[in-house]
């Protein structure tokens, strides 16, 4: 409703605020903003779905129908907005960490192979130090478990 969204923009200062459109004139508006920046478009109905998916993120309510969560690149389960933040932390992190393991795969394999070639490390040990590596990437990328209680 226009009263609804006029208040919450009004207490976030955004500037721009559409309320109570058709499916097409969401999935127009949306099509014009992304001409412009990146667009985030969260909604819980059918007639979002279409937005839900043409947005370059796509977030439906976890209350919503099946279509528009199905459409969605994120899932709120509790439809609550300030659970946006924390999703954006999980991701911030969850990149970081992968990127840290991609580096410590990549880097005991290289160090592996310049000591099997210098004879430095024999196969057997070589493997097993292989091995070791890959806990040490399931251990680093557990650390994502720690956020879970986290809801700051």
């Amino acid at each position: 409703h226009q009263d609804v969204a006029s208040r919450v923009a009004n207490e976030l200062g955004i500037d721009e605020v559409h309320a109570s459109l058709l499916p097409e004139q969401k999935y127009e508006i949306l099509t014009d903003l992304q001409k412009q920046n990146q667009v985030c478009f969260i909604g819980d109905g059918i007639n979002d779905s279409p937005s839900i998916m043409k947005a370059d993120t796509g977030i439906a309510m976890g209350s919503g129908t099946d279509n528009a969560i199905e459409c969605s690149d994120i899932v709120l389960l509790n439809s609550n907005l300030t659970n946006l933040i924390q999703a954006y932390k999980i991701a911030r992190k969850t990149v970081m960490i992968t990127y840290e393991n991609i580096i410590i795969a990549i880097g005991t394999v290289f160090l592996l192979l310049i000591g099997l070639f210098l004879n430095y490390i024999h196969m057997s040990s070589g493997m097993l130090i292989h091995e070791g590596s890959i806990l040490v990437v399931i251990i680093n990328a557990m650390r994502l478990l720690i956020m879970k209680g986290k809801k700051k």
